[in-house]
């Protein structure tokens, strides 16, 4: 529903200046999203009721890795 949302604002401008920054900051929206359900995913399988900084820590890693192509 989040990626369809940023679609549906990010295709329909033809303003290069307006389009642009508005793709970094959707693209670090998106990152925070899924950097935020690793880490979700990350501290349930550590069996944490609690999200740690370790868990933040190998999510972003992870992510990271996965962004890079």
């Amino acid at each position: 529903a989040f990626k369809q949302f940023v679609g549906s604002i990010l295709y329909p401008c033809n303003n290069v200046t307006i389009s642009g920054s508005l793709k970094v900051h959707l693209n670090f929206l998106l990152f925070l999203e899924r950097l935020a359900e690793e880490t979700r995913t990350k501290a349930i399988a550590d069996k944490s009721e609690t999200i740690k900084y370790e868990h933040v820590l190998t999510s972003a890693k992870i992510i990271l890795k996965k962004s890079r192509g």
